[in-house]
């Protein structure tokens, strides 16, 4: 080999790097090329609804406190809706019992004035009392006092909110003083009731029973002469003396009963008229206060 060969192999060697330099250099140039994701020094923190993050005790009280106050606002959202429909159907009730008060007073008035009209005619039982006694054949002035003794006008409660209150616990959703008045006014209609079964009515089946004893039979047709056609009318304008004899202990036995009876009615009559005041009183309260009409 010559000796500018060899100067050429030599130059050749000298710019070759060796192995070590080699690996530095394809380090250097990866350094240099690969993108840093990360700053040196930055902390990283763990997040919050991370399975590894440890909560501290404010954020549990915190949470407590969120569904609690959840539940509670459910709890009295339902309260008021559940207060307003129980103050709904009070009102509905207080409605329906008010109607049926005015129906009760229109019948209770028409019972009043039925009444006075028969005590101002059972009061002149003492005059034929006595016609007939100086003649029994004088039996015309029997035929008002048959007329008004023959029934009864028994009040009837009208009791269609009264069944509803009881049957479906209503009460409990009225105002105490509205279900007072109401259940009082249920008590004084109740006495009215026992007073018309245990001496109103037995007072009429007495008279009633008694006349069929002193009534000839053909005098009691011409009574009720339209009986096939109508089971309750009657004929003032009677012309056969009434009485079958002149038995004075059965007239006086049955002049008695009249009496009773008068005295029955006067009482029905005052007891209407109480109830009728209490009725309309409670009436004008509900009206009052609801604004009903």
């Amino acid at each position: 080999m010559s000796e500018i060969e060899n100067i050429k192999d030599n130059d050749k060697n000298d710019k070759l790097p060796t192995g070590n330099e080699s690996e530095r250099a394809a380090s250097d140039q990866a350094a240099t090329t690969q993108p840093q994701t990360q700053p040196p020094h930055m902390e990283v923190h763990k997040h919050p609804h991370d399975v590894t993050h440890k909560k501290k005790w404010g954020e549990y009280f915190l949470e407590f406190l969120l569904i609690f106050l959840a539940v509670f606002l459910g709890f009295v959202a339902e309260n008021v809706r559940e207060h307003q429909v129980e103050e709904k159907r009070a009102r509905e009730y207080i409605r329906s019992f008010y109607e049926d008060l005015k129906y009760d007073i229109g019948a209770m008035d028409w019972i009043i004035k039925t009444e006075t009209v028969k005590i101002s005619a059972l009061k002149k039982m003492r005059d034929c009392y006595d016609s007939i006694k100086q003649s029994w054949t004088s039996t015309s002035c029997l035929t008002a006092l048959i007329k008004y003794s023959r029934s009864n006008n028994n009040f009837h409660l009208t009791n269609r909110t009264l069944n509803q209150l009881g049957n479906a616990g209503g009460f409990r959703l009225l105002k105490p003083r509205d279900a007072d008045s109401i259940v009082g006014y249920q008590n004084d209609a109740t006495d009215l009731r026992d007073f018309e079964s245990t001496l109103y009515q037995p007072a009429q089946d007495n008279i009633r029973n008694t006349s069929m004893d002193l009534m000839e039979f053909s005098a009691n047709t011409e009574l009720y002469s339209d009986i096939t056609v109508d089971p309750t009318p009657f004929n003032s304008n009677v012309t056969k003396p009434l009485l079958l004899s002149d038995n004075k202990e059965l007239l006086n036995k049955y002049f008695n009963q009249l009496l009773q009876y008068l005295r029955a009615i006067v009482r029905h009559r005052l007891l209407l008229m109480a109830l009728k005041d209490h009725a309309g009183s409670i009436a004008e309260y509900f009206n009052h206060n609801y604004h009903l009409e």
